[in-house]
């Protein structure tokens, strides 16, 4: 009966709607899309099991074909995040999938290892906070720091950013580009009523069949790739827009009381290539040398930004073994790199970053 009067009342609105049109005899005024800015950001309450695809065990040298857990909390941040009702200190983590860790076990990612480490060493209640996302570059966590870091109100807000800056600069010649998966400005795809209408029953169904959407809802979707060769070859311009960004970044976060950390990105780009491993970016048009020295350059910036701007800096580049024991592809940690990132970051935090104990 309830269902019936409510098809009834909105028949009727329907009705009225269509003869004051006719009415008006004018068209209906369409809103114009609102742009918006991408917010990329890890899922929220996420709750997967992620497993290396055929193709990345392929092209990879020292990765374990194993299931392994991702969780996040309610704002995204990679589980474990919050482990204290008060801590004492916060730190926020920015980065890609360098920094996500996605495929190292999520009790000995380096962010909980940091945490850990900097209470023992401390005697401090800490929560790391890791904000990072696969494919993210630097105007991305400039965007996560603002949206969602700030409000945290953490104390140290660790970077670390080199080869998704240099492949986005590269291969779309700029951060602002229209890569359908990195650009930065969009339309809002959701301008009229149908569209909400089925964000609405979307949300309606998982919040009453949230295990089924869970297992409907693809695991582990492929980031879209760039298309085509080398868009910005010009080599001053692509350090430039990463110098820039990187001080934004540093620059933004002293601005809110935060102290920044820069990390250079641990790394397998020895002289030639490695031959365990396949370089994944044959069709740039630019031979593995070329890209080697772009992105020995972007490691050569972040050091020089951190002593322009007197910022801690954690040289990863420098302190990580070039080998299948610490790094499974030429830059994404195993379980032994990320202890051995832990180790150096927490000792660092510890004697240059971390406010006074009160």
């Amino acid at each position: 009966m309830a269902l019936a009067g409510i098809v009834l009342v909105v028949g009727v609105l329907v009705a009225v709607e269509a003869g004051l049109r006719r009415a008006d005899r004018k068209p209906q005024a369409v809103p114009p899309p609102e742009r918006v800015m991408r917010f990329r950001e890890s899922p929220l309450d996420a709750d997967l099991l992620l497993r290396p695809e055929a193709a990345m065990l392929d092209d990879a040298d020292g990765l374990e074909d194993v299931p392994v857990r991702f969780q996040t909390d309610g704002d995204g941040f990679i589980l474990p995040a919050r482990r204290h009702a008060s801590a004492d200190l916060t730190v926020l983590f920015l980065g890609g999938s360098t920094t996500a860790c996605l495929f190292v076990p999520d009790s000995l990612r380096f962010h909980a290892l940091t945490a850990t480490r900097l209470e023992a060493q401390t005697g401090r209640r800490v929560d790391a906070l890791n904000a990072a996302r696969t494919g993210n570059h630097l105007l991305h966590s400039q965007a996560l720091l603002l949206g969602k870091g700030v409000p945290q109100t953490p104390d140290v807000v660790v970077v670390m950013h080199a080869v998704n800056d240099l492949t986005t600069l590269l291969r779309a010649g700029d951060y602002w580009n229209d890569n359908p998966s990195r650009g930065l400005l969009i339309d809002d795809p959701c301008q009229t009523p149908g569209c909400h209408l089925r964000l609405g029953l979307r949300g309606l169904g998982g919040a009453l069949f949230p295990a089924l959407g869970r297992r409907l809802r693809p695991q582990a979707a492929r980031v879209s790739e760039f298309d085509g060769p080398v868009v910005a070859p010009d080599t001053a311009f692509v350090q430039a827009r990463f110098r820039s960004a990187l001080v934004g970044v540093v620059e933004s976060a002293r601005a809110w009381g935060i102290t920044p950390v820069l990390m250079t990105q641990a790394n397998r780009f020895t002289p030639e290539p490695q031959p365990t491993l396949a370089f994944p970016h044959d069709d740039l048009g630019l031979s593995y040398a070329a890209y080697r020295a772009q992105y020995v350059a972007f490691n050569a910036i972040t050091r020089s930004v951190a002593a322009d701007l007197g910022v801690p800096v954690v040289d990863l580049d420098a302190i990580v073994p070039r080998d299948r024991a610490h790094l499974y592809d030429y830059v994404h940690l195993t379980a032994a790199g990320s202890r051995l990132v832990a180790e150096a970051l927490a000792d660092t935090l510890a004697t240059r970053a971390l406010p006074p104990s009160p």
